[in-house]
């Protein structure tokens, strides 16, 4: 036997600010996804994939960076990284890896606050249309934070 399912009401927004507002969601859900997906840092051959999803990954590299600050953290001591797999890190590496997080993040931010400039500026429907908010978003691969120490 099949399911009956009942139409949903789909608001189709039909006023620059009913467009303006949809938009502004949609750019909320998009920084999210962009925000969370982590970072790749290259370090002399090795890509180090970061987590930068929000809650204990984040934390722990929050904690990561404090303890290394506070000269707490062992040089070389071990951090499990968004692959599941833990590996000795120098203290300057994991400042590298913990820097291109937190940039990435800052940088998905930044990036919406500048779309949404641009959406309360729009003047019509169709200046609305023409933002393009898929574009533009930081990188998740940091390349430029090749690094190759001496540590390794």
């Amino acid at each position: 036997m099949g399911y009956l399912r009942s139409p949903r009401a789909i608001h189709v927004p039909t006023t620059a600010d009913d467009l303006r507002a949809s938009k502004i969601a949609a750019l909320a859900e998009k920084r999210w996804r962009v925000e969370t997906s982590g970072v790749t840092v290259v370090i002399g051959e090795d890509e180090i994939p970061v987590s930068t999803r929000r809650g204990d990954d984040r934390e722990a590299l929050h904690v990561a960076f404090s303890a290394i600050n506070a000269g707490l953290r062992p040089d070389g001591a071990t951090f499990k990284f968004a692959d599941g797999i833990p590996r000795a890190m120098p203290n300057t590496n994991m400042i590298m890896c913990v820097a291109a997080a937190l940039a990435h993040v800052q940088g998905c931010f930044d990036h919406e606050a500048g779309l949404i400039g641009q959406i309360e500026d729009a003047e019509d429907a169709s200046a609305l249309h023409a933002i393009d908010i898929e574009a533009g978003w930081p990188s998740t691969a940091y390349g430029r934070w090749q690094h190759s120490s001496s540590d390794e």
